[in-house]
């Protein structure tokens, strides 16, 4: 991650290296970050681990203006996470560029393709990848990897999945004053809504909600910061305006160095198919402009308005991205009519949460003494304050009648923690 990926040239620059859950101690895992092209030492002024509450995260760098070569510091960022054990290692990227109105490329860092099939490298429609025109233009040229000059202006159209890469924009003689931009392009191995597994490429089951990005080789959303949950559905802890990065809910934007209260001016960059955004909420080079939308005062106050009133429920569908308002009644009588099937659900005389709870603690502290995790992890994985999932339902408006799709949210149960530590490494896995 990335802070303010377009700064100007005294600014310094902040770079993240960083977990959202607690993994392990520094000494245990390894993470680090490098520059393509190298830094002079005389750029670097800090670089340190991120420890909240006595967790570690990760680390960040950060690096000074330079009187030299400024151009150095600019380019693409890499994060390096190792364990100790050497079974699993993980590297992911983000981009600082120079603010410059030539090199506008609207806020793109990485742009994903996809097969129209998985017998074909063809896409399903043509992408076009760039900067915004300007008279400036005329003197830029492209370059992808070692390969130089392979375009001149300010478009490239991406035809197949071999155009993936990194293509770097620039001016030729001003590059080293940091007049150039980078695009990362990422080839999916499989057409959309597919992921690779098994040497083939399998359809998912899955509809990832809110930006969220199925992976490229396992059946599981990338989300987007601050959400999470199976399909991106569900949002972390939040203290008002203040955003949490990790699971745990301790970690904030302004925990970072350099960091903003409201995560303003923050390049988020996970890898695989999902790439580089800007934090919830923001938009632009420097990921520092509001998003509002297309509402005008009068709209967004009606939603407001909307918010307020307790006869009606506002819930994504199931399918399709669409929005539903309900009116209180039929939401309760659906409700009970999912809840009342016996196959599925099963009233019981007694809250079992204490009991769950119990079964944690016991399975946690046997892991801890045999030295399958340290004490810090098991201490992490348990839920200070535990309650019982929540039950909603997503309507289904492609069917007659409306049925729902009924969901049991974890968040906040006994077993939550555990559930978004294994999320994780699978993640890491992938």
């Amino acid at each position: 991650m990335s802070h303010y990926p377009e700064t100007g040239r005294s600014a310094p620059i902040y770079v993240y290296a960083l977990t959202r859950f607690y993994i392990g101690d520094s000494d245990t895992v390894d993470i680090s970050i490098t520059k393509d092209g190298g830094l002079p030492t005389n750029a670097l002024r800090t670089g340190s681990i991120i420890d909240n509450e006595g967790y570690f995260y990760g680390c960040f760098l950060r690096v000074d203006e330079l009187n030299r070569r400024r151009g150095m510091r600019y380019g693409q960022y890499r994060g390096h996470l190792n364990f100790a054990d050497g079974l699993s290692e993980f590297t992911g990227y983000t981009f600082v560029k120079p603010k410059s109105a030539v090199l506008d490329t609207r806020g793109v860092r990485t742009v994903t393709i996809y097969p129209k099939s998985t017998t074909s490298s063809d896409l399903k429609k043509e992408v076009s990848i760039g900067v915004r025109w300007s008279p400036g233009c005329r003197k830029i040229v492209w370059s992808k990897g070692k390969a130089r000059n392979i375009n001149t202006g300010p478009r490239l159209i991406l035809k197949t999945t071999d155009d993936a890469g990194l293509y770097t924009i620039q001016r030729p003689r001003r590059a080293g004053r940091g007049f150039f931009v980078q695009i990362l392009v990422i080839a999916a191995t499989c057409p959309a809504n597919y992921f690779y597994e098994t040497g083939k490429c399998t359809e998912s089951k899955k509809e990832c909600q809110n930006g969220g990005v199925l992976s490229d080789n396992f059946d599981i959303c990338i989300c987007p910061p601050f959400l999470t949950g199976g399909l991106c559905d569900c949002a972390l802890d939040r203290d008002g305006e203040q955003l949490y990065l990790n699971y745990e809910g301790t970690l904030k934007c302004e925990d970072l160095p350099g960091g903003d209260p409201k995560c303003k001016g923050n390049l988020v960059c996970f890898g695989d198919n999902y790439g580089c955004k800007c934090s919830s909420g923001w938009w632009g080079n420097a990921c520092d402009r509001d998003f509002r939308g297309n509402l005008n005062k009068t709209e967004r106050q009606a939603f407001h308005e909307l918010r307020k009133r307790d006869d009606i429920v506002i819930t994504p569908a199931d399918k399709g991205s669409a929005i539903v308002a309900m009116g209180i009644q039929f939401y309760r009588e659906e409700a009970n009519r999912l809840l009342g099937n016996p196959q599925h659900y099963k009233l019981l005389d007694s809250d079992p949460t204490q009991e769950i709870t119990q079964n944690v603690k016991r399975v946690i502290q046997k892991r801890v003494s045999n030295g399958s995790i340290d004490r810090k992890l098991g201490q992490n994985l348990l839920e200070n304050d535990p309650k019982l999932g929540r039950f909603y339902f997503l309507p289904k408006i492609h069917k007659e009648g409306n049925p729902g799709r009924p969901i049991i949210s974890g968040n906040g149960t006994a077993t939550n923690k555990i559930s978004k530590f294994v999320d994780l490494l699978i993640q890491l896995l992938v």
